[in-house]
């Protein structure tokens, strides 16, 4: 699996996220129902092995 899959399956795995697209190296886009935290966003994508930060 290639780093913007894992990425993506790892975000599409928060409760609420409906759909994740990633771009490689720097940036994804998530929609999700209801309210989910940047938080649990990050832990997600570190948890995956990679760094992350919110861009409001």
């Amino acid at each position: 699996m290639g780093c913007g899959n894992k990425v993506r399956s790892a975000l599409e795995g928060v409760e609420g996220v409906e759909k994740a697209s990633v771009s490689m190296p720097s940036s994804a886009v998530v929609t999700a129902k209801g309210d989910v935290s940047d938080e649990a966003l990050i832990k997600a994508v570190v948890n995956a092995g990679y760094g992350a930060s919110v861009a409001k």
